[in-house]
């Protein structure tokens, strides 16, 4: 349709924090390549979580988005909005003054008692408003039904491919398409929460099940970024009978964004110095099953003590990292052959990839895997666990390994660290079959799907 437009829903990339992660990667090509191919068509929104609605940005607006300036972005389509009362309750209600009486008059032994009597309350609140259809007669909805109306028009196209689960923007998702007519395209990276609530924060797996579910209610076609991923949505979706919309799979880029980082060293680069190495990236998480490294180590530096490699654990900290750590601290015989980084960015992680003997990652479980695209990506050899897409990432070069066995993973490491002729020829193969799947490649991809599925003329 000639008056079509496609809103793109860049809130994660602006109101992220740090250096940027594969979420956050992809959601910025995909923008750059949709802004530079369709810039007659394309609209920039973001979603205000505490309004429920969204904002159209300027060009100027997303250009420093996507160059990682600091911008302020005037949510004007909110002004019309007050504030919603769940939302003015629920800042009273976590003030840290009320939350300090709480805990004084409730005894501490209820305290878990109460937060899961409480979420249970939230889904059961939740499902009866699903029954009734959110109670669509709320004047707060009518409001925000009319403001949708005057942004958005039947047939549009809304894409949104960051953190939704975070952003609570699907319930107007939702009313959108069945207020105003658009259709929807989301993504889904993994479903590893419902699978493995184990390896979540307490409560999460429910947060997770929910836009899952929400997702399959809302979406008119959703990309999986790998065919792990694809089968596990169609398993979740027969699980809740949720109606399951078109599946597309696109995978993901791994090239690093470093032409436009400043090179700072980071803190570890003085530690490593001359010495080999052997690199692992990944948040530091139970997940990504650094513990099984940790034992390969121990085992590694009982076999050869003067000859120990040196294990270079690099991400960002996440849940329940703090054990893990302390372990490395305070093992005399190790602290000084494990190194963790936490400052690195792209281009310290680049010089990481470039510089080291080869790479492993023992992760339990994994949507894509772009640490072990990367490490192929810079021609360097990966061992790998064999679960999940991580088979689809390696394109038959890397070894893969089941991730709790051990005893493989110490002898793999050590037979390539003793026969470095062996890991020439595995790298040899690496540069001369490897595939790779570039950002830029990732983003055509994505473009060719929009103008195909929506009938758009290409320039």
């Amino acid at each position: 349709m000639e008056n079509r437009k496609i809103f793109f829903d860049i809130s994660t990339s602006y109101y992220w924090k740090g250096e940027d992660v594969g979420i956050v990667r992809t959601e910025k090509a995909i923008a750059k390549t949709l802004l530079n191919n369709m810039p007659e068509r394309i609209v920039f929104c973001l979603f205000s979580k505490e309004r429920n609605n969204f904002t159209a940005l300027s060009r100027n607006e997303v250009s420093q988005i996507l160059t990682n300036k600091v911008v302020c972005i005037d949510e004007t389509i909110t002004k019309y909005t007050p504030l919603p009362l769940k939302a003015s309750l629920l800042n009273i209600i976590s003030h840290p003054i009320l939350k300090n009486i709480f805990k004084k008059i409730i005894p501490s032994s209820y305290h878990s008692t109460c937060v899961m009597f409480y979420n249970s309350f939230l889904n059961f609140i939740y499902a009866i408003k699903c029954i009734r259809s959110q109670n669509r007669t709320n004047k707060q909805v009518r409001k925000n039904i009319k403001l949708a109306r005057e942004m958005f028009s039947p047939n549009d196209v809304y894409i949104s491919l960051g953190l939704d689960w975070d952003k609570g923007n699907l319930t107007e998702v939702y009313n959108l398409v069945k207020d105003v007519g658009i259709k929807t395209v989301l993504f889904c990276y993994d479903l590893i929460p419902y699978k493995f609530p184990q390896f979540t924060p307490p409560n999460y797996s429910f947060k997770m099940a929910r836009y899952f579910t929400d997702m399959l209610w809302c979406s008119n076609y959703i990309i999986c970024i790998s065919e792990s991923s694809k089968n596990d949505l169609l398993e979740y979706a027969k699980t809740v009978s949720a109606p399951l919309p078109s599946l597309k799979i696109i995978n993901i880029g791994c090239d690093l964004l470093t032409k436009n980082i400043k090179k700072v060293g980071f803190t570890g680069r003085s530690l490593i110095k001359n010495k080999d190495f052997i690199l692992t990236v990944s948040t530091i998480e139970p997940r990504k099953n650094h513990a099984t490294l940790y034992n390969v180590w121990q085992k590694l530096y009982k076999y050869d003590s003067k000859n120990c490699p040196i294990l270079v654990i690099t991400g960002r900290n996440g849940w329940l990292c703090n054990e893990l750590q302390h372990m490395i601290r305070e093992d005399t015989k190790l602290n000084k052959h494990i190194i963790i980084v936490n400052d690195a960015n792209d281009s310290d992680l680049e010089w990481l990839y470039k510089n080291c003997l080869f790479t492993v990652f023992p992760s339990f479980y994994e949507g894509w895997g772009i640490p072990v695209a990367e490490s192929l990506y810079y021609g360097k050899y990966c061992i790998t666990s064999n679960t999940s897409s991580l088979p689809e990432v390696s394109q038959n070069l890397t070894k893969m390994l089941d991730p709790l066995d051990i005893y493989s993973w110490y002898e793999s490491i050590k037979d390539l660290l003793e026969n470095r002729s062996k890991l020439k020829s595995l790298e040899d193969n690496i540069k001369k079959n490897y595939k790779p799947i570039t950002l830029n490649i990732m983003a055509l991809n994505f473009l060719d799907f929009i103008k195909t599925e929506f009938n758009i003329r290409k320039n």
